[in-house]
């Protein structure tokens, strides 16, 4: 889901500072395992088209970029199959540790876990045929020295396939909660600032700057594709309840409601409770969520002279 602290507190004037991957290493980390089923569960659907733009991974080498618990390195790993290996990299060692809790018996020796900053780690030259990830990719301190690091370590005519969010605007299960408690707000005379759309972990969602940010970095042929994908908010099951207190857990509500006055905070749990129970089918509450898949390739060596 992603913390957006470009976002200003309510009537504060100083804008938040970006979350950093110190930032998600320590204190978001942790609000995401505390709520990963639900998270894992949300996001599920994206699996499906940053498989299709992975393209065939039998036999392939995989670099996963933030794999948090696993739930994507399991599924690249039974794409690989017994004859191909995902190295799956994370900055947060509870989440590191979590997935490895969790891993399969069937599969496991075709994967391992690594701890650390996919920006500055040493993951070998040319050693990965594929290079993925399921929205790991957004809080780098230095994205086009992070994506070079990547490249570096990406065979010649090697692939990314990464899934990142559009803008916040454009992608209704980040705004859809925003707008309530904006109004909300307003119905009490108070007014929260809502931040740039583009800024934060919604960044790479802009083909500009995507593209901008790969090209810089080495990569070439870069692809971006956005689209909506229906998400089950805090996944299938999940009750209006449930789904609330994920999204007062982790997530841009959670920093714009931050210096909120006490009232107002209940008053927005109230309305978006309102919202999810109007949205529930009976089994689910379903939300169109904003992504886009960026593709993208490494250059082929130059030919040799003779």
């Amino acid at each position: 889901m992603g913390e957006n602290h470009s976002q200003q507190p309510a009537e504060s004037g100083t804008a938040a500072p970006p979350l950093s991957s110190a930032d998600w290493a320590a204190d978001s980390s942790r609000r995401w395992l505390a709520h990963a089923d639900a998270l894992e569960a949300q996001l599920e659907p994206v699996h499906a088209p940053l498989l299709a733009a992975c393209g065939d991974l039998r036999d392939a080498r995989v670099l996963e970029v933030g794999c948090g618990r696993g739930a994507t390195t399991q599924v690249l790993a039974e794409g690989v199959g017994p004859g191909g290996h995902v190295t799956a990299v994370d900055i947060s060692e509870a989440l590191v540790a979590a997935a490895g809790a969790r891993l399969p018996d069937a599969g496991r020796d075709r994967i391992d876990l690594r701890l650390g900053d996919a920006q500055t780690l040493d993951l070998g030259a040319g050693t990965f045929d594929v290079v993925a990830s399921r929205f790991g990719v957004m809080f780098f301190d230095d994205p086009v020295a992070a994506f070079a690091n990547l490249g570096h370590a990406t065979r010649p005519g090697g692939q990314l396939a990464i899934a990142v969010w559009q803008p916040r605007d454009r992608s209704p299960t980040q705004q859809r909660g925003l707008d309530v408690a904006v109004a909300t707000a307003a119905d009490l005379g108070h007014h929260l600032e809502l931040g740039d759309p583009h800024a934060g972990p919604f960044s790479l969602g802009l083909p500009e700057v995507a593209t901008g940010v790969l090209e810089a970095a080495g990569w070439v042929d870069v692809h971006h594709d956005a689209q909506l994908v229906r998400l089950p908010i805090a996944g299938g099951g999940a009750t209006p309840e449930q789904a609330l207190e994920v999204a007062f857990a982790i997530g841009p509500l959670r920093i714009l409601l931050a210096d909120a006055p006490g009232e107002v905070t209940v008053a927005v749990r109230a309305a978006l409770l309102a919202d999810y129970a109007a949205l529930h089918d009976g089994s689910a509450m379903w939300v169109d969520g904003g992504i886009a898949i960026v593709q993208a390739r490494r250059p082929e060596r130059a030919p040799t002279s003779s």
